[in-house]
C-alpha cells in the first residue's frame, strides 16, 4: 500500500558528474524529482519504522539508474517493510531485574574469511531491566544478554567453600543466548516478522568460569602493561587486568570460549605488544607466558601522477598474514593502550605517519574522495631500494620509511547483464575478481550493480587478469569466500585490464537458487 512522508534520496555514483536530490513522499505514496543532472544514480528510500527492500524482501542496497538528458523515468517503486522489535526483560535467578545489561541482536553475515556474527542492534535495560531493540529487517537473529561489569560486585557471590572446606568452581554470570545457552554455538535463532513485537526475555545465572593466570616476559618495575581477553565469538574486549609488581596477572570470571589475549606494554620512548590465542574450558589456566615485540612507526610520502591533492588521501594497512584470526582489528596500539586500526590521513605534502603498528604482513591501502581518486591506484610501496607492492610491506618494529607512487589510469569495464532469456537483468551485483594471487587483498575487488537496462560500470580495475560475475542475487561480500567462488568459476568472464583500457562485455547473470531467501 502506499507509504506517506517517506524520505526518497537520488545520490550520484560519481560526485563529480552528477548531484544529490531529495523528494518526501505524499499520501498516495508517490515523489518526484526534477531537473536532474545526466548520469548514474543510487536511489534509496527511508521512513522511521521502515526498511528498504529487494523483489525478495532483502535489505536494499539502493536501486541503479542511469539517467540520461531529456528523459523522464517513471513508475520507479520503492518496497518499503516495516521493521521488526523485539522488547523483554533481563533478570538475576532470583527474578530480580538487572539494570545496565547489554541486549545484543546478532545476524549471520558473509565477511571476509567466511561466516561471521555481526550486531544487528543493541541497547541496554533501564531500572526495570527492560529493553526494546527495533529497526530490525524481518529474518532470523540470535540475542544475547550480558551483565554489566559491576554486577559482580552488586550482586553478593555465592561461598567459596562447601561444608566439607572443599573450594567450589569459581562461579560468575556471564553472557547468555536465547533462550538459555551458554555458548553462541548453542544457540537457536529467532525468527523476527515485519512489524511484529515480540518479546523474549532472559534470566542470568552464574555459571563455571576459569582463571587466566600467568606472567609477562622480561617484565620490569617500568614498563606499564595491560592485558586484555578478546572474545572470539563477540570480537570484543570482555575483560582487562593490570600486572602486579612481580610481572604476574590473574583473569577471573572467564567463561568457556576463544579468545585472544593481548598484551600492550610502554616504556620510556617504546611500545611493545604481544597476543596469544587461548581456549578456555571450566578449569583455570595457569602458567601463561606472555612475549611481545617491538611495535613500529611506518612514515612516508605519497606521490601522486595524476594531479591529486595529496591531503585528501587516507593511508591504511591492511593484515594480509596467513591464518592471523585476530590481526585485522589489533593492527595498532594507541598510547594509554587503547586499540585502533592503523589508518591516517597524509598532510599536504603528501607525507603520513602511523604509529605503533604491530609486526606482520600488510598491504598498504590508499582511499580519498579527491577528483580523479577513481582513476588511481597504488603502483609501488617502496622501503630503499626494495618494491613490496605484489608481497606485502613486512612489520617487524623500528621505524620504516615507505615510498608510496599512486599510478594513474586505473581500467574500466561496462557492459551488460542478462539472463537466459537475453533479457536485461535490473539490481544485479557485478563483480571483477582478481586473479588467484590477489584474491586475499580485498582493494583488487570491485563492484557495480545494473541499472534499470542492466547496464553496469566499473571503476578502479588496478592492471591485471580478472574474472567478472555477474549474480542476481548476493549476500554482501560473499564473493571474498573461495569455498563460494569455486561453484561459478566456469560462469565468470575472464578478461585483461591494461593501463587506461575501457573495455565492454556482455555478462549471464547467474540466477539465484530458488530456495535462496
Amino acid at each position: 500500500e502506499p507509504l506517506k512522508k517517506a524520505i526518497v534520496e537520488l545520490i550520484a555514483e560519481n560526485q563529480e558528474e552528477g548531484g544529490n536530490y531529495t523528494a518526501t513522499s505524499g499520501q498516495d505514496g508517490h515523489f518526484r524529482i526534477a531537473n536532474i543532472q545526466p548520469g548514474r544514480y543510487k536511489l534509496f528510500g527511508e521512513r522511521p519504522g521502515y526498511i528498504e527492500v529487494d523483489k525478495r524482501l532483502r535489505r536494499s542496497q539502493g536501486v541503479s539508474l542511469s539517467l540520461e538528458s531529456g528523459k523522464e523515468l517513471k513508475d520507479e517503486v520503492l518496497h518499503m517493510l516495516a521493521a521488526a522489535i523485539v522488547t523483554g526483560l533481563v533478570l538475576d535467578e532470583d527474578g530480580d531485574p538487572v539494570p545496565g545489561a547489554e541486549v545484543v541482536v546478532w545476524r549471520r553475515t558473509f565477511a571476509y574469511g567466511g561466516r561471521k556474527f555481526e550486531t544487528a542492534g543493541s541497547t541496554q535495560t533501564n531500572d526495570l531491566g527492560e529493553y526494546r531493540v527495533g529497526g530490525l529487517l524481518a529474518g532470523k537473529y540470535y540475542l544475547s544478554a550480558s551483565a554489566p561489569v559491576n554486577f559482580q560486585s552488586i550482586v553478593p557471590a555465592q561461598n567459596t567453600f562447601d561444608e566439607a572446606g572443599t573450594k567450589l568452581p569459581d562461579t560468575a554470570y556471564v553472557t547468555t543466548y536465547y533462550p538459555g545457552a551458554m555458548e553462541r554455538a548453542q544457540a537457536a535463532a529467532l525468527d523476527l516478522h515485519p512489524g511484529d513485537e515480540t518479546p523474549v526475555s532472559f534470566s542470568l545465572v552464574r555459571t563455571h568460569t576459569a582463571h587466566l593466570r600467568g606472567s609477562i616476559v622480561g617484565f620490569d618495575a617500568g614498563m606499564k602493561v595491560l592485558v586484555m581477553l578478546r572474545s572470539q565469538d563477540t570480537q570484543a574486549i570482555v575483560i582487562a587486568s593490570e600486572i602486579d609488581k612481580h610481572g604476574t596477572f590473574d583473569i577471573p570470571h572467564v567463561p568457556p570460549g576463544s579468545y585472544a589475549l593481548i598484551t600492550t606494554i610502554q616504556t620510556e620512548g617504546e611500545t611493545r605488544s604481544g597476543l596469544m590465542q587461548v581456549d578456555v574450558a571450566d578449569s583455570d589456566i595457569e602458567g601463561l607466558r606472555l612475549s611481545h615485540s617491538p611495535v613500529a612507526t611506518v612514515r612516508g610520502r605519497i606521490h601522486s601522477k595524476n594531479g591529486d591533492t595529496s591531503s585528501a588521501h587516507y593511508v591504511s594497512l591492511r593484515h594480509i598474514d596467513e591464518g592471523e584470526d585476530y590481526s585485522e582489528a589489533f593492527t595498532i596500539v594507541s598510547e594509554g593502550g587503547a586499540l585502533s586500526l592503523p589508518f591516517s590521513r597524509a598532510k599536504s605534502d603528501g607525507s603520513f605517519e602511523l604509529k605503533n603498528v604491530t609486526p606482520g604482513l600488510y598491504e598498504v591501502e590508499i582511499s580519498g574522495n579527491s577528483q580523479g581518486a577513481g582513476d588511481s591506484f597504488v603502483e609501488s610501496v617502496t622501503v630503499g631500494s626494495k618494491e613490496f607492492v605484489e608481497s606485502g610491506l613486512p612489520v617487524n618494529g623500528g621505524n620504516i620509511l615507505v615510498d608510496v607512487s599512486l599510478g594513474s589510469g586505473a581500467g574500466i569495464v561496462e557492459g551488460s547483464a542478462t539472463n537466459e532469456k537475453k533479457e536485461p537483468v535490473a539490481n544485479a551485483v557485478v563483480v571483477a575478481v582478481p586473479e588467484m594471487k590477489y584474491r586475499k587483498r580485498k582493494s583488487y575487488y570491485q563492484k557495480a550493480t545494473t541499472d534499470q537496462l542492466g547496464r553496469f560500470k566499473l571503476r578502479g580495475l588496478q592492471p591485471g587478469n580478472y574474472t567478472v560475475f555477474a549474480w542476481e542475487m548476493l549476500e554482501e561480500e560473499q564473493y571474498l569466500d573461495p569455498d563460494f567462488l569455486k561453484k561459478f568459476e566456469d560462469q565468470g568472464t575472464p578478461i585483461k585490464v591494461e593501463k587506461s583500457s575501457r573495455q565492454t562485455v556482455a555478462l549471464k547473470v547467474i540466477a539465484a537458487a530458488a530456495d535462496q531467501p
